[in-house]
């Protein structure tokens, strides 16, 4: 006896914002384009659900864009913070959470990338959602906390960087996770 079952997938190509050149002053929103990004994301996944999907693929660094060294240095005349564009991969757990809500909210399961940071020689992260519906405070407490570990972030043995793809089902549940072992150039 064959039964036929049919899944529906929608693929994702966005265009992520990358970072600009970051220099923690305390005035700027250092998630400018992870929030750009994120809502860039809820828009593919609100049509790929309203498409008739089960599941949306996003590409590898839908989130964050490319996070390495000096990648995004266009003058030489510059002061960088050589980890200008890491700091992106400190609030990964949040953008996680806001994976898992959006696939709670359209019931649809979505894979992808990211990239998580993680240091055992900088202060704890914030423990406050940057991206939550209001986020004056949150913004707040992470650029303050930025300006905190800025001479460390000059330094990027700080900071790891692990590239991780997961999957989370219909009901905001992580089903898996498989953190990449085979780096590209400028990951290794």
């Amino acid at each position: 006896m064959s039964t036929s079952s049919t899944l529906r997938v929608a693929l994702a190509q966005t265009c992520p914002l990358n970072a600009k050149l970051f220099y923690p002053t305390g005035e700027e929103d250092p998630f400018e384009t992870l929030r750009a990004n994120l809502k860039d994301c809820a828009d593919y996944v609100k049509r790929a659900k309203e498409g008739g999907a089960e599941v949306v693929c996003f590409a590898e660094y839908y989130l964050q864009g490319i996070l390495n060294e000096g990648r995004q240095v266009s003058s030489p005349f510059y002061l960088v913070i050589e980890a200008h564009d890491q700091y992106l991969s400190l609030p990964s757990r949040f953008m996680e959470e806001c994976i898992a809500d959006l696939a709670r909210k359209y019931e649809i399961a979505i894979t992808g990338t990211i990239v998580h940071g993680t240091s055992t020689s900088l202060p704890s992260i914030p423990e406050v959602n940057p991206f939550a519906e209001e986020p004056d405070d949150a913004t707040k407490k992470w650029s303050q906390y930025f300006q905190q570990i800025q001479s460390k972030m000059s330094n990027t043995d700080h900071l790891t960087l692990l590239n991780e793809a997961f999957f989370y089902d219909a009901t905001g549940k992580r089903r898996g996770t498989y953190c990449k072992k085979n780096l590209w150039h400028p990951e290794r």
